[in-house]
């Protein structure tokens, strides 16, 4: 008597492993369009250059510390996604600083491709400005460079633009 081979219950496992493959791949490949499709494009440029000079920048941060120098930055929005940017600057004494030029690195912070910078004109004791027109409204980093003789001021403030 011969047996009969009864047909196996489990010819889907390997099923199973092949379904569970594709979920991993089906998920995968959202997840990698999804980051395609939001990425801003933000990150350091050259970050290996600006790493070896890491003790150069603490150098220059304690020189500027000795400068006493102080900011003050305002924002007179005029038109929607126009404003008049202020800068005061003052030195540690409270007295105006006269700097040869005061330029402005306006930075998105959220994306890129959008960032501009502007040269203020100087408004008599210590104060300096310059129109902008903005190309978004939201979140902006000012980064201010002052400079007069060998002497170099730099600060960043965030700022609101309507």
């Amino acid at each position: 008597m011969s047996k009969q081979a009864k047909p196996s219950s489990s010819r889907w496992i390997p099923w199973l492993f092949v379904g569970g493959f594709l979920v991993v791949f089906a998920a995968n490949g959202i997840m990698i369009t999804i980051a395609v499709q939001t990425w801003t494009g933000l990150g350091t440029e050259r970050p290996y250059e600006r790493g070896i000079h890491y003790n150069d920048n603490l150098a220059a941060a304690r020189e500027q510390d000795r400068l006493g120098w102080h900011h003050d930055v305002e924002i007179e929005a005029q038109a929607p996604q126009q404003a008049r940017l202020v800068v005061a600057l003052t030195d540690a004494e409270e007295k105006p600083v006269f700097a040869d030029s005061v330029t402005a690195h306006l930075i998105r912070p959220t994306h890129e491709g959008f960032d501009f910078e502007a040269t203020l004109d100087d408004g008599g004791a210590g104060r300096y400005s310059a129109t902008l027109a903005f190309p978004l409204s939201g979140q902006w980093d000012v980064q201010l460079v002052a400079r007069r003789g060998g002497d170099s001021y730099q600060a960043r403030q965030r700022v609101l633009i309507d």
